[in-house]
């Protein structure tokens, strides 16, 4: 599947005359989420496979200049499908947030994290940088397909702090800072999205 081609079309394909903000309701699931996620302010990778995924994660850091990382889990990057040698260097203090997801919500391009991920920490006080890990696998329609999936997935033990990551263009929120009262769930964020169906 050409993923990238069906979300951003080829300039051919494109006729000027017709409007840029099409349905959204239309689209397939993964391309909602990845049109109303980029919408939010979000930075999106479509990653094909592991190298792919590891030469993204590299540009990005290289990019900003991000050293080290801070991870609830060390054995995060162990999981797969994301067993690959990143060589991160773990720091409590870091600027960065690295981390997996529980879900991608495709109704509203929102990103659903739970203690597997942040521990009992809230979202607010980590740092305003984030990379996150996930599989396209992971895109579902509502918040209540995901809480399904949370809970056919842990039998015995279901993770608890569940939130999710609003808003990925902090500029746009402090100048609309009325209307987005309340939602400090902002987080400059990438998602590294690795095609896993």
């Amino acid at each position: 599947m050409n993923f990238l081609k069906k979300i951003f079309g080829s300039k051919s394909e494109s006729n000027p005359q017709e409007p840029q903000d099409s349905n959204l309701g239309s689209l397939p699931l993964d391309e909602t989420f990845v049109n109303n996620f980029i919408q939010k302010g979000g930075k999106f990778l479509y990653c094909t496979d592991k190298n792919e995924l590891l030469n993204n994660f590299r540009s990005i850091s290289s990019e900003q200049n991000w050293e080290s990382f801070k991870v609830y889990k060390n054995n995060l990057l162990n999981e797969e499908p994301f067993d690959i040698n990143l060589e991160i260097k773990c720091d409590e203090n870091a600027s960065v947030f690295l981390s997996t997801c529980e879900f991608l919500i495709g109704k509203d391009g929102t990103i659903l994290l739970s203690s597997n991920q942040i521990g009992e920490c809230k979202i607010s006080k980590l740092p305003e940088n984030f990379i996150v890990l996930a599989r396209t696998s992971q895109i579902v329609h509502n918040k209540r397909d995901a809480l399904r999936g949370i809970n056919w997935r842990a039998k015995s033990v279901k993770p608890t702090n569940i939130s999710t990551i609003k808003y990925f263009d902090l500029e746009k929120l402090s100048d609309d800072i009325l209307n987005n009262y309340g939602h400090s769930n902002s987080k400059n964020l990438y998602l590294l999205l690795l095609e896993d169906l």
